[in-house]
């Protein structure tokens, strides 16, 4: 399974969805075309917001990351793409702007890890985690030069939290579920090397802990991180 993240000037996520599929279709003589290899990682400084939190919630920083194949408009309106497209979806994906997609093996990879505590060491919550978006769809999308997106996505995460570093008992694991909103800034494509800037929110579910043989429910929180990516691009020839 892939992550995919597409956009085309206001059809709905499900015709999207159906789009990349068929694109994904594989006839016998499949023709080979420029993608564009998408790589980036950077820092990011991120925490957990607890309700009824003691103390100020920690910050943490960590490593953003980023591995994707990019499809330009050129591209993904070529005649050995557009052969590939089923009749009834040839007019949707001529409306599409670009395609972004992230293949199965790039897709286990975290896209955020909070991993160097600098607060609450002392008092308040030190936090370790990392975390998942296994599939985005854009809520706004501007295409160039300069991207603009704001993506909405599941976050999953694990997160290890520390309500007192002195005492390795009061350390705790935990899943999180949430919903992430990810508004970003990347620059052009067609540049080998490149910057992206942005955020993600997620609220959602932290889950149930035990510390000192006491089991604790589960309960609400907020993932937040800022993050600044180093991109480099490369372009490749692939078979659709």
């Amino acid at each position: 399974m892939s992550k995919v993240c597409i956009w085309s000037g206001g059809r709905g996520v499900a015709r999207l969805a159906l789009a990349a599929l068929a694109l994904g279709a594989r006839p016998a003589a499949a023709e080979r075309v420029p993608v564009r290899a998408n790589i980036g990682i950077g820092p990011t400084l991120g925490t957990v917001l607890l309700p009824g939190l003691s103390g100020p919630p920690g910050l943490s920083l960590g490593l953003a990351v980023r591995a994707e194949g990019y499809v330009n408009a050129r591209t993904l309106h070529s005649k050995p793409v557009m052969r590939q497209v089923p009749k009834r979806y040839k007019g949707m994906v001529r409306e599409m702007d670009d395609m972004h997609v992230v293949p199965f093996p790039a897709s286990l990879l975290p896209d955020a890890a909070m991993i160097l505590p600098l607060t609450g060491r002392a008092a308040g919550q030190s936090v370790r985690g990392v975390g998942w978006t296994p599939v985005s769809a854009y809520l706004s999308h501007h295409a160039g030069p300069v991207h603009r997106v704001v993506a909405l996505s599941p976050r999953v995460g694990w997160l290890s939290l520390d309500a007192d570093a002195s005492d390795p008992v009061e350390r705790s694991s935990h899943i999180f579920l949430g919903v992430d909103l990810n508004p970003e800034r990347e620059s052009s494509m067609s540049r080998a090397v490149g910057y992206a800037v942005g955020a993600n929110i997620a609220p959602g579910f932290v889950g149930p802990r035990t510390i000192a043989g006491v089991a604790e429910a589960g309960g609400f929180g907020v993932w937040v991180d800022a993050f600044v990516r180093l991109q480099l691009r490369k372009t490749v020839r692939v078979k659709l």
